[in-house]
């Protein structure tokens, strides 16, 4: 009797997990009519919703077995129950080929994302994989700040979570040689190339650029800047999903002598002021906090698991 429990705790377990899998495209959660199973340890979709949701036109040829997925000029071709597929006629092998289930064709997701040039993430804590579309770097602005073409759209991106030195500053004095070579730096790795874009709760700020964690090559850059030394952190809520690793990351590090040393508090850092009691931080002038209050850095304040005041910050 254990033993059949046992036995049936860990299917019940296994289900709710294959079927609780959220898929996000491009900052956008996925829907599908049919449930994503999981297949050898990969997680499978209905092979015509995810196509078109890439922009891909899917047909099958029933005379050659194949599924033929095309967008612009890449033909990516699999076939039911065989491990292999092909991408403009090259071959690769698939640990979990396409299946039948319930009557529908699912295709590995991580394979068909790649296949159509996406990065993908999987976030354990959410049981969620975030797909994301690979957009060219029109140009750097400077340490935290780029351009790229966003399907024939340029677009701001300003990285969330960390800040370098001026270096555009309109203000002419408020730029330094370290803001320079933090923009040089960044321009040294993303300079004509393809990144990934993470999306936060809000995906723009006040000066309508996209906030965004940003990947090359499966690095974040973000982190990138902070472990090097070219940034600090800064942290601004609700956009704070990955600032516990910021703040973890710059605790393990020894920067040196970078750029980053060279930003001043009175510009960069983001302070808040905390109370005698309580687990909260606010703004300095917040009506509930009374007479002692500390003023300490955000990234302090989160690192000791601090929340934002309901009337600093609401909702």
């Amino acid at each position: 009797m254990k033993k059949l429990l046992a036995f049936l705790f860990c299917f019940l377990f296994f289900v709710t997990n294959v079927y609780a899998v959220n898929i996000i495209y491009d900052g956008t959660l996925l829907n599908f009519d049919v449930a994503p199973v999981i297949e050898n340890g990969r997680i499978m979709v209905p092979a015509r919703t995810i196509f078109e949701q890439f922009g891909a036109s899917v047909t099958y040829a029933p005379e050659t077995g194949y599924i033929n997925a095309v967008k612009g000029e890449k033909l990516i071709q699999l076939r039911v129950n065989i491990q292999e597929a092909y991408i403009n006629g090259v071959y690769y092998f698939l640990e979990a080929p396409a299946i039948i289930d319930g009557g529908r064709t699912l295709v590995p997701l991580r394979f068909v994302s790649e296949a159509l040039d996406c990065f993908v993430l999987w976030e354990q804590n959410t049981n969620t994989v975030n797909i994301m579309p690979l957009y060219e770097v029109i140009n750097v602005v400077d340490g935290d700040t780029f351009t790229v073409n966003m399907n024939g759209v340029k677009e701001k991106i300003r990285l969330i979570g960390i800040d370098t030195p001026e270096s555009v500053h309109p203000d002419a004095e408020k730029n330094t040689e370290a803001g320079k070579i933090a923009s040089d730096y960044t321009s040294s790795l993303l300079s004509g190339k393809k990144v990934a874009l993470e999306y936060d709760v809000q995906k723009r700020d006040m000066y309508g650029r996209i906030l965004a964690y940003a990947y090359l090559d499966g690095v974040m850059i973000n982190k990138k800047l902070l472990s090097e030394g070219y940034a600090v952190i800064s942290t601004w809520p609700p956009n704070v999903k990955h600032v516990e690793e910021f703040v973890k990351l710059i605790s393990h590090t020894d920067t040196g002598s970078t750029a980053a040393q060279e930003v001043t508090d009175d510009t960069n850092t983001q302070y808040v002021y905390i109370g005698t009691t309580g687990d909260k931080y606010h703004k300095e002038n917040c009506r509930t906090l009374k007479n002692g209050a500390i003023k300490i850095t955000l990234s302090e304040a989160l690192a000791e698991g601090r929340i934002p005041c309901k009337i600093c910050y609401p909702d």
